[in-house]
């Protein structure tokens, strides 16, 4: 499974930095690749990320499941394609420094589904560069879009 780690410190306390991450419609426009998702429940919820894979561009549709919600420390969630061909989980996790500084981690893993021989190994060696990247991108983009609203 391909994954990737990302911290940033904030100089947010961990209340406002939850109160963003604790609202999903929040954060979900700010993935790269963006395009659209939908909310089922509070926990579930459908997302549509165009990716680059560097000779793919493909936009996948994904079913995104929040499995745990502990505030004001973690979120923890579980996706996968709705086309079964790739499965993963991430979490944003918040540590408060003192009363007026938070360190966020992003974390993302990913996993091809259903493939198997060449295909599989050249999908696991292509995810190994752009999962860590996009987890990057993801925290980074999070990061910048609460210091854009506090």
């Amino acid at each position: 499974m391909a994954n990737g780690k990302h911290t940033i410190e904030l100089p947010f306390s961990i209340e406002k930095i939850w109160n963003y991450i604790s609202d999903i419609e929040n954060w979900a426009a700010t993935v790269p690749g963006y395009e659209n998702h939908e909310i089922v429940n509070e926990k579930q919820s459908t997302w549509a990320i165009k990716g680059d894979l560097g000779l793919m561009k493909k936009t996948a549709n994904l079913q995104v499941h929040i499995t745990e919600w502990i505030e004001p420390t973690k979120v923890v969630f579980h996706f996968k394609s709705l086309a079964e061909d790739f499965v993963g989980n991430g979490r944003y996790e918040a540590q408060a420094l003192d009363d007026s500084h938070t360190r966020i981690t992003g974390y993302l893993e990913l996993e091809p589904e259903g493939t198997k021989g060449p295909m599989a190994t050249m999908q696991k060696t292509v995810l190994k560069k752009f999962v860590p990247k996009t987890t990057k991108d993801i925290t980074r983009a999070v990061a910048e879009k609460i210091q854009s609203i506090q």
